[in-house]
């Protein structure tokens, strides 16, 4: 084998390492993307829930009052 012939399989062997190691960056990424939908929907919903407790509360207090 020759110099040039290991030289064409090291290549070979970095470019699918390279090819897999971008593949799982893009998993890792969509699913930190994914994650972050997930967070910025739940917060939406933390703060619906939010007010909805702070309406009550407000409607308990009126009622106290009268």
């Amino acid at each position: 084998m020759s110099s040039a012939d290991l030289e064409g399989i090291l290549q070979f062997q970095l470019d699918r390492q390279r090819r897999t190691m971008l593949e799982e960056v893009d998993l890792h990424e969509r699913r930190y993307r994914g994650l972050s939908l997930e967070i910025l929907r739940l917060t939406a919903q933390i703060a619906e829930e939010q007010e909805r407790t702070r309406d009550a509360q407000a409607e308990i207090d009126n009622l106290r009052i009268m």
